[in-house]
């Protein structure tokens, strides 16, 4: 008699969740992922991002890298500048070269990178419902109960396991601290603000020739924020456009405002800036697009990543601040990472559906590879981060001056290896699962 096949919820459907939902469904088992946004979006949104070589190997792992390579929004980049506020140039970067690593670093949309994983989980028959917020998981020695509303509606399930890929405000990472007999600990404000967007490339006279398929990318670090630029789309058309400052925290519902409000801080702060900020910033002010508003948050140090059959990954375990430029990557590796230890357990057990005990310790060995890393890359992120704060003149003379010297004496490709050149160990087993 056929047993029942492994039942997993995701709750997200971003990056990470979908990603993890794609292993698992090559291993036969139940997936359905809820997605707390009311429908997928039919258009371009939510900025953009990178995908470095140690996160395209797990889309590679999944047959993805070409099809998010075919798409409008999508480029390999393998180099970006960086400049001061008065177009000093300070160095090139490396973001690892498909030639090094065996996988491009691809800047891209947000929305493609989710499109793509999206458009292959509908060929999967994978189940995703839109506008559902979990509101409770309650676990016992056999199952978890799911509980979320869909608008007005409350709906529940049962599941063999929950996966918290729901961001850094995570809603099971509540449960699994429930469940513990503890309170999970609330994400902190870094004092960080980002803004950003796109513009037109022709609206910005010259930019064509300072942003090239060769160097797609450029960062300007000033004494009173960070702004960057950078092409994603393969037709030269448009470039997007970010700004990062120092900004108190507010409340929730006051972050996003209208257009000229978001915009009027970038002004003050970066319109004096050299070619191209101070350009851009006049372009965008003009262009028919609301830019999106970022507060950067963090939760620290969190002990907690799993129960026996809850278990969280991506933003909602580990929130990786933007500024290491590594956040889609590590709930990428995070996906396959979590779905290589599923796919063990299920080929050394004759059962289809393991036991509690079983799942804690794939999960326990789960966070135990995997925190470490992580906690690194925050580590370096929150770095970056203390950099974009408003700072002297002085320190920032002292800053740029160690930027170039260092980037032009000692930065090689070698130094971000442990980075770009991470594997998952097993990933190479998906290469043969259709």
């Amino acid at each position: 008699m056929n047993q029942p096949p492994l039942k997993v919820i995701i709750a997200g459907g971003g990056v990470g969740g979908c990603a993890l939902a794609l292993f698992l469904s090559k291993l036969g088992v139940q997936v359905t992922v809820l997605e707390l946004r009311a429908e997928r979006p039919a258009t371009l949104s939510g900025g953009f991002l990178t995908i470095s070589p140690n996160g395209t190997r797990i889309l590679g792992a999944l047959g993805l890298v070409d099809k998010l390579l075919a798409r409008d929004n999508g480029i390999k980049i393998p180099f970006l500048s960086m400049y001061d506020s008065e177009g000093m140039f300070l160095g090139n970067v490396p973001q690892g070269r498909e030639e090094r690593y065996g996988f491009p670093s691809i800047l891209t949309a947000r929305w493609d990178i989710h499109e793509t994983l999206l458009d292959e989980a509908t060929s999967k028959g994978i189940e995703v419902i839109y506008g559902a917020k979990v509101r409770e998981v309650v676990e016992n020695d056999a199952s978890v109960t799911v509980r979320w509303t869909e608008g007005d509606e409350k709906k529940q399930a049962d599941s063999d396991l929950i996966v918290g890929a729901d961001g850094i405000w995570s809603s099971v990472r509540n449960s699994v601290y429930a469940h513990i007999g503890t309170v999970a600990p609330k994400p902190t404000y870094q004092g960080l603000l980002g803004v950003g967007g796109v513009v037109p490339v022709a609206d910005v006279p010259g930019l064509e020739k300072f942003l090239t398929p060769a160097l797609p990318m450029a960062m300007f670090h000033g004494r009173n924020g960070f702004f960057g630029a950078a092409l994603f789309d393969k037709s030269g058309t448009h470039a997007g456009w970010w700004s990062t400052y120092e900004s108190p925290e507010r409340a929730a519902s006051e972050w996003q405002t209208p257009k000229e409000e978001s915009m009027s801080e970038v002004v003050r702060r970066q319109k004096d800036w050299a070619f191209p900020v101070s350009e851009i910033i006049t372009a965008v002010r003009e262009f028919d697009f609301s830019p999106y508003v970022v507060p950067i948050y963090e939760v620290e140090g969190l002990k907690h990543w799993h129960t026996s059959r809850m278990v969280l990954i991506g933003d909602a375990a580990h929130a990786t601040p933007p500024h290491s430029g590594q956040g889609a990557s590590q709930a990428l590796e995070d996906a396959g990472y979590l779905a290589t230890l599923i796919r063990q357990l299920l080929l050394q057990t004759e059962a289809s559906v393991p036991t509690s005990a079983q799942l804690r310790d794939v999960f326990a060995a789960f966070q135990e590879a995997r925190q470490d890393r992580v906690n690194m890359i925050i580590r370096e992120a929150n770095r970056r981060g203390n950099a974009k704060k408003d700072q002297s003149a002085l320190s920032m003379f002292f800053k740029k001056w160690a930027m170039k010297t260092f980037f032009t004496l000692f930065m090689s490709e070698g130094m971000m290896d442990h980075w770009f050149g991470y594997e998952v160990p097993g990933l190479k087993e998906w290469a043969s699962r259709s």
